[in-house]
C-alpha cells in the first residue's frame, strides 16, 4: 500500500471515529414541570455520571412553570435529575424528550416525583 493511500485511509478512519464520538456526546433534552407550592431547583447530570457531584445544568423553576434541561446522554438516552437539592439516592432517570412532574419537596429536601417519562407536559391539577 502506498503512502498516500495509507494517509487517506487513516484520515478517513480518524474523521469517522471523531464523528461517532461527537454524536454520542450530543446534548439531549428533558422537561420538568414544577407542581410544588414553591420554587424548586432541578439539576441534570450525564447518563454515566456515577458520582453526581457537579451538575451539567441547574435551574430554579417557579411553581406551575416548566423548564427544559440538558445533559450528555452518552449512548444511554436519558438524563439523571435531582430536584429540591436532594441527594444522589433521590435521582431519577428521564428519557430523551420526556417529562417529569415534581410535586413537593419533603422533609430533608427529598423530592416527590410523578409522571416520570411522560410523553406530554403533565398538569398540576
Amino acid at each position: 500500500m502506498n503512502k498516500r493511500l495509507k494517509h487517506a485511509l487513516f484520515t478517513t478512519f480518524i474523521t469517522a471515529s471523531l464523528g461517532l464520538s461527537f454524536n454520542a456526546q450530543a446534548d439531549i433534552k428533558v422537561y420538568v414541570k414544577n407542581c410544588a407550592y414553591s420554587k424548586v431547583r432541578v439539576s441534570s447530570f450525564h447518563a454515566k455520571d456515577s458520582a453526581m457531584t457537579l451538575s451539567y445544568q441547574s435551574k430554579k423553576i417557579s411553581s406551575g412553570d416548566s423548564a427544559k434541561l440538558k445533559c450528555k446522554g452518552q449512548g444511554k438516552g436519558y438524563c439523571k435529575l435531582i430536584a429540591c437539592n436532594g441527594d444522589k439516592p433521590s435521582s431519577i432517570k428521564v428519557r430523551k424528550g420526556k417529562w417529569v412532574k415534581v410535586t413537593d419537596c419533603g422533609a430533608g429536601y427529598q423530592p416527590y416525583y410523578k409522571n416520570i417519562n411522560s410523553d406530554t407536559e403533565p398538569s398540576c391539577n
